[in-house]
């Protein structure tokens, strides 16, 4: 048990950063906002990593830990999750960005999420 205590930081460490960085930086567009590139530069370099690593690795990562026993299952839920993650981040900034800009973040924000995730997998064995 000891030997999985990296792990175990490193999970809530990341879950803690990301949870900080979907609340903080949510993407939120008024009429009125002067700001809007700053919107734009906070939306893809903080929301969009932090969103995929906290709805995306960190699920997979919660998969792993729970449903040890249930290996079809944790298949479907591999199979279901990335499709739900990309529909999910699509309706949150539909409205705030062009197609081409959410299809170039979801990319980086998936990289950023597999990267977390194998990580997570080297600090666990």
């Amino acid at each position: 048990m000891v030997g999985m205590m990296p792990y175990y930081i490193w999970l809530v460490v990341s879950a803690l950063l990301s949870l900080y960085g979907v609340i903080t930086y949510w993407p939120n567009y008024s009429p009125d906002d002067e700001m809007v590139l700053f919107n734009d530069v906070a939306t893809a370099i903080f929301f969009t990593p932090s969103f995929f690593i906290l709805f995306l690795s960190m699920i997979l990562q919660a998969a792993i830990l729970g449903l040890k026993r249930y290996r079809a299952f944790r298949r479907v839920l591999y199979i279901l999750i990335y499709p739900a993650n990309v529909a999910l981040f699509y309706v949150i900034t539909m409205n705030l960005m062009p197609i081409s800009t959410i299809i170039i973040l979801v990319l980086a924000g998936s990289v950023v999420a597999v990267l977390h995730y194998f990580l997570s997998y080297l600090f666990k064995n």
